[in-house]
């Protein structure tokens, strides 16, 4: 029981209105107002922090998605790049060496061993 409910109840001639009940009654008004003011607080601040939340998923899922996307940039950028040396060559001897991995001294060999039969 609160102290204003003790003062309320008592019986006849001890329950009196004075200044003491009226600061009860004043200080019991002041603390449901804090109350009702902390609670408003407390429901913008989940409400704050929903939106928080709902930014940083937004946030992680365009990171991922960029991240995606430079990978794939990478893979092409490489693509582009092998494509660019091994279609391109100067001659057929060269695009012959490209296509059995050969360099000029393998050439030679071959070449050497032909003739050689000849």
């Amino acid at each position: 029981m609160s102290r204003q409910e003790n003062r309320h109840s008592r019986p006849g001639m001890d329950l009196v209105r004075d200044e003491v009940s009226y600061g009860l009654c004043d200080e019991i008004q002041q603390l449901k107002a804090e109350k009702r003011a902390l609670e408003d607080q407390l429901k913008q601040t989940k409400h704050a922090w929903n939106i928080l939340q709902q930014q940083l998923h937004r946030i992680d899922d365009e990171i991922a998605v960029k991240s995606n996307s430079i990978m794939l940039e990478r893979r092409a950028l490489e693509t582009r790049r092998r494509l660019n040396t091994d279609i391109a060559p100067m001659t057929e001897t060269d695009r012959n060496k490209s296509l059995y991995n050969m360099d000029n001294s393998g050439l030679r060999q071959i070449l050497q061993s032909t003739y050689e039969f000849l």
